[in-house]
């Protein structure tokens, strides 16, 4: 069961990303939506999710982690029919993609916290940091393996975010070691 999960968290990682960049190609080239129209759009997904997340427990309750899982994959991946359905940036358009938003984000939650509750379940006590370590590591995975693609394409876009990355992740390295050294007590004497 963590095989097979893991083997979808993976593939849904790799494959949403690209999906991910490219329906936001769409959206902007070919529907013409500003970005500040997609932002509000996306605004409702997050609202969407949060709603997923204070219905999973009812749902999985009423009808099983394992229904819940595969409906909430399901609605997922069919809300996405509600994108290619638009043409122009309309109203009409924009209540399809707000439609896609409501109906697919809060399915992608409560899929997801099923996923980790269940592997969380499955998992021997003593095993399930290794487990939940091992997961996040084969995410980041897909997605360094997806951001590697987008290197290819365009380079030059990769190299600001990528020092910013690396200037962010360098300075809270060095608070958290200072913050170490001066508050444990251990260290005080080295």
């Amino acid at each position: 069961m963590s095989r097979a999960t893991s083997a979808c968290m993976v593939s849904r990682e790799f494959f949403g990303g690209i999906y991910g960049a490219l329906v936001v190609l769409y959206m902007v080239r070919n529907l013409g939506f500003a970005a500040g129209i997609l932002g509000m759009i996306w605004a409702v997904g997050g609202i969407s999710s949060l709603t997923g997340a204070v219905a999973t427990e009812r749902m999985t309750r009423r009808f099983g982690i394992g229904l819940a899982m595969i409906g909430g994959m399901l609605l997922s991946c069919i809300s996405s029919a509600f994108i290619p359905l638009a043409q122009g940036a309309t109203i009409l358009s924009a209540g399809l993609l707000i439609l896609a938003q409501v109906s697919g984000d809060g399915a992608a939650t409560l899929y997801e916290i099923n996923q980790v509750s269940l592997r969380q379940a499955i998992t021997p006590q003593r095993l399930l940091g290794r487990v939940n370590a091992s997961s996040q590591f084969l995410k980041l995975g897909a997605m360094l393996a997806r951001a590697y693609q987008y290197m290819e394409i365009a380079p030059e876009q990769m190299y600001a975010p990528g020092l910013a990355i690396l200037v962010v992740s360098l300075a809270f390295n060095a608070l958290g070691e200072s913050l170490r050294i001066v508050l444990d007590p251990t260290m005080k004497d080295r």
